[in-house]
């Protein structure tokens, strides 16, 4: 995948770009469908009446995870606004919920009023047609729907919900989006819009002389606004903090070296073990857990061609399936090989003896569709 950071939990699959921009958004399946399908879910600040998206040319970003977990380390900093904001981002490991913490620092030696933006550019179902979104004030946020898709989006700053919220058209009779709302530091609050829609919400922070403030926002997807409701309260009363820790060490527990095959694996040198469970992570975030195994979940070849590469190919899944097998994950190797047999009896019948001989050294045979 060319995505620089992904994230998920084999439901709800997200991928960010080099900008830190939010690309691609799989769910209830991981490879279908992509409810953002390269369209830029964008950050944005304003500070001491100064706007910038941290997408633009005059922020230096650095794109990371914390160390063997699906969770971001990722840092922006600009020189001219004196600021720095550093993003941790996942998904979280037992529920359909994007978290999302930014930690802004101040250069300054005054306090300054700083409004951060998250805009949402969603095409549910791969589509903008009949999309709708509303601010609900009962649940202060935002909600994208169509049918059976509910994504409602949310934040918290200083004890404060959302300071201001923006719902409109994008795309369609010369409207760009609500995004460009956002660039005076201030939003319309219209409170729904059909058709092709998209959103804005801003967070207000007093930001301490050189000191930082924190503001946590997330993303929940249910099939109904009472189930993404009650995500939306359980993410509140547990907290944005608690969540990302207890995912952080889920996925570091679950990344860990185990098994005879790879012992010894934490006395090689680095980058060795870092990659190696890197790799394992990666790996994890493109396997739906109802078994497929997908080759690429980006929507980079959108930009030239009107396909996507979200395939289960039988036999490359295989080949994967038998590396998870001996690293230990034989739950997630049994979903693949049950999903294969369900769907092509014959061609999971071969996957598994053709697996089987490349393991043993036997040349691989040629990739069939």
């Amino acid at each position: 995948m060319p995505r620089p950071l992904v994230v998920g939990n084999g439901n709800l699959l997200v991928t960010l770009d080099s900008e830190l921009c939010l690309r691609d958004f799989y769910w209830p399946y991981v490879g279908l469908h992509n409810h953002l399908s390269g369209n830029r879910a964008r950050l944005g600040l304003w500070v001491d009446g100064r706007f910038s998206w941290l997408s633009s040319s005059d922020w230096n970003r650095r794109l990371l995870y914390l160390p063997n977990t699906l969770v971001t380390e990722a840092a922006a900093e600009n020189a001219e606004l004196g600021v720095t904001v550093t993003i941790r981002d996942c998904v979280l490991h037992r529920e359909d919920v994007l978290l999302r913490r930014f930690l802004i620092r101040n250069h300054h030696n005054v306090t300054r009023e700083v409004r951060f933006f998250l805009a949402h550019d969603f095409v549910i179902a791969e589509s903008d047609i009949g999309d709708t979104a509303f601010y609900n004030p009962f649940l202060d946020s935002v909600v994208h729907y169509k049918r059976d898709v509910y994504f409602l989006i949310a934040g918290r700053s200083e004890g404060k919900g959302i300071y201001e919220y923006a719902v409109g058209i994008k795309g369609f009779g010369g409207a760009e989006g609500t995004w460009r709302d956002a660039e005076d530091g201030y939003l319309s609050m219209n409170a729904v819009a059909q058709g092709s829609v998209d959103s804005t919400i801003s967070l207000k922070t007093a930001l301490p002389a050189g000191g930082e403030s924190v503001l946590r926002a997330w993303i929940c997807a249910a099939g109904s606004l009472d189930a993404v409701s009650e995500l939306h309260y359980a993410v509140e009363n547990a907290g944005i903090d608690e969540l990302v820790e207890e995912t952080a060490r889920y996925w570091s527990v679950w990344s860990e070296p185990g098994p005879e095959d790879i012992t010894g694996l934490d006395s090689l040198p680095q980058p060795i073990p870092e990659v190696f469970r890197r790799s394992l992570l990666t790996i994890r975030t493109n396997i739906d857990n109802r078994g497929a195994i997908i080759a690429a979940n980006d929507s980079d070849i959108m930009e030239t061609a009107r396909a996507h590469y979200s395939y289960m190919w039988p036999r490359d899944g295989a080949l994967v399936a038998h590396a998870l097998d001996r690293l230990g994950h034989e739950d997630l190797t049994r979903r693949s090989l049950n999903s294969a047999a369900e769907r092509c009896p014959r061609t999971a019948r071969s996957c598994c003896t053709s697996t089987a001989r490349t393991a043993r050294g036997a040349p691989r045979g040629t990739h069939g569709s």
